[in-house]
C-alpha cells in the first residue's frame, strides 16, 4: 500500500493531475492494493477465511488401537503376515501352540516382526498352571514339579469334562518350580527381543464357581491350596520384577474369576486378557457396560480386549453387527496407548482379515469420556463419533453436528446438523465430521 501511494502522488506532482482525476486515481490505487493483499494473503500474512485443510483419510491403519493374539498351529508366519502385523498392530500375543510349539521358531518371527517396526509390542506365552507334552522348548521339565492330589495321583487339564493325557497342572506352589520357569523366561529375553510374557491360566483355584471349590476341595488340602494360591503371586510379581512386562490371562467374566474377575492381580502385573470382550463364543452378550468401567478405572494397564467368537456358530451376517457392536463398545472406554482390540474367530491368520471395517476408521483419539442416555452410548472424537445402542430396540439420536456415516469399509450418507439417526438395537455406527462432507 505505501508504494502505492508513492506511485500516485508521483504521478500527480509529475503530470499536474487535477483533483477529480486525483480522486478516481486513488480508488483505483485502494482496489489495486485490496486485490494484492487478496492474492497474496499468505505472504502478507493474511489467511482467507474460506480456506480449508483436507481431512485424513477415512480409513487408513490404526495400530494404537489394535491388538492381536496369534497361534498358526503348523508353521511360522508369511513375510505377507509379518507385514499385515507389523503395519496394523500395536501388540502381539503369541499363543502355545505357534509354529509347532517350537520356541525358537517363535523367538524367530519376533526377531522378523520387531524387524519391520521396532515399537511393536510382541509377548512369549507361558502357562502359569499347566505342562504340555508338545512343549518344544529344548528342555525338559523335572516330573517332581507337577502337581499331586491326596492319593499321589497327577491331576491333569480337563478340556470338556475329561481330563487330558498330554496336559497336566503344574505345583506353582514349588518354589523351585517358579524359580525354573523365571530363568526360561530370562533366558528367552535375552533370545529374541520380546517385550514380556503372557502368563496364561494365572486365575487362582477354589476361590470362586461352586463346582471348581468342589473339585479342588476333593483333591488338595485347604492348606495346599492357600500355597498353590500364594505360589501364583508369587510368581507373577517377581516375574514383573524381572521382565520387561507380564501380561496375565486373564479377567474374563466366568464362574471361577467371580464378580472381582481376578482384577486384583493388575495390582502386581502390567495387564491382563480379556479373551471374551462385548460377547461369548455362543455370541451371547456379555456385561458390556463392566467391560467399559474396566477400562475406564485402569487407564494406565495394558488392557487386550478379544472378543472372541465363532462365526460357525453365530452365523453371517450376524457376525458384522456383533463386530460392529463389540469395535463401537471398546471405543467407549478406549486408553489410547493402553487398550487394544480384537475380533477373533480363533487365532488363525484369517484374523488379519475378518475384521470391523470401521477398527481402521480415522476417529482420531476421544476428546470426551463416554455419555449414557439409557440403552444409548456414544463418546466424541478428534474427528467424529461413535454411537451404540446396547438396548433391544430402535432408538434415535439428534445429530448434534453436520457428519458423514462410515459403515463396513464404505461411505453412506451426509447427516445435518438437527437430523435424527435411527440405530438398531445392538449395532454401533460411525461419523466422521463435516470436514468429510466434501472429502472423498
Amino acid at each position: 500500500m505505501g508504494f502505492c501511494r508513492c506511485l500516485l502522488k508521483f504521478v500527480m506532482v509529475a503530470f499536474d493531475v487535477p483533483d477529480m482525476t486525483r480522486l478516481r486515481l486513488a480508488l483505483v490505487t485502494v482496489l489495486l492494493a485490496s486485490s494484492a493483499a487478496t492474492v497474496g494473503g499468505a505472504a502478507l500474512g493474511v489467511s482467507p477465511a474460506s480456506a480449508k485443510t483436507t481431512p485424513p483419510p477415512a480409513y487408513q491403519p490404526q495400530p494404537d488401537r489394535r491388538s492381536i493374539t496369534i497361534g498358526l498351529q503348523n508353521r511360522q508366519l508369511r513375510d505377507t503376515e509379518v507385514s499385515t502385523i507389523a503395519t496394523n498392530y500395536s501388540v502381539v500375543v503369541f499363543t502355545k501352540f505357534h509354529a509347532n510349539w517350537d520356541a525358537t521358531l517363535v523367538q524367530a518371527d519376533t526377531r522378523r516382526l520387531k524387524a519391520l517396526n521396532p515399537n511393536l509390542k510382541v509377548y512369549g506365552y507361558i502357562s502359569t498352571k499347566f505342562w504340555f507334552d508338545a512343549n518344544n522348548w529344548g528342555l525338559t521339565i523335572n516330573p517332581a514339579w507337577f502337581l499331586t492330589d491326596q492319593t499321589g495321583a497327577l491331576i491333569p487339564k480337563v478340556d470338556d469334562g475329561t481330563g487330558r493325557t498330554d496336559a497336566r497342572y503344574i505345583d506353582v506352589s514349588n518354589p523351585d518350580y517358579r524359580t525354573w520357569i523365571l530363568n526360561v523366561a530370562t533366558t528367552w529375553m535375552g533370545a529374541a527381543p520380546f517385550d514380556g510374557i503372557r502368563f496364561d491360566a494365572a486365575d487362582p483355584i477354589a476361590d470362586y464357581g461352586q463346582h471348581d471349590i468342589a473339585t479342588w476341595n476333593s483333591l488338595l488340602t485347604p492348606d495346599k491350596i492357600t500355597a498353590y494360591n500364594n505360589g501364583i503371586t508369587d510368581l507373577l510379581t517377581r516375574a514383573n520384577s524381572l521382565l520387561p512386562s507380564v501380561l496375565y490371562n486373564g479377567i474374563s467374566p466366568s464362574d471361577i474369576r467371580g464378580p472381582g474377575r481376578d482384577l486384583f492381580q493388575l495390582d502386581f502385573t502390567d495387564g491382563a486378557m480379556n479373551e471374551h470382550f462385548c460377547i461369548n463364543g455362543d455370541g451371547s452378550r456379555a456385561d458390556l457396560l463392566a467391560d467399559v468401567t474396566i477400562m475406564q478405572q485402569y487407564p494406565t494397564k495394558s488392557l487386550q480386549e478379544r472378543a472372541g467368537v465363532d462365526p460357525t456358530v453365530i452365523g453371517l451376517p450376524s457376525t458384522n453387527l456383533l463386530a460392529r457392536m463389540c469395535l463401537g463398545v471398546f471405543l467407549m472406554g478406549w486408553q489410547p496407548g493402553s487398550t487394544h482390540f480384537n475380533f477373533g474367530a480363533g487365532y488363525d491368520n484369517l484374523q488379519l482379515t475378518q475384521q470391523p471395517a470401521e477398527v481402521n476408521l480415522t476417529l482420531g483419539n476421544p476428546i470426551s469420556a463416554m455419555v449414557q442416555s439409557g440403552a444409548m452410548l456414544d463418546r466424541r472424537f478428534e474427528h467424529g463419533t461413535a454411537v451404540v445402542n446396547t438396548g433391544t430396540v430402535d432408538a434415535t439420536v439428534t445429530m448434534p453436528t453436520s457428519s458423514v456415516e462410515f459403515r463396513d469399509g464404505v461411505r453412506k450418507s451426509v447427516w445435518r446438523r438437527g437430523s435424527q439417526y435411527t440405530v438398531h438395537p445392538g449395532d454401533a455406527v460411525f461419523f466422521l465430521d463435516a470436514s468429510y462432507i466434501g472429502a472423498g
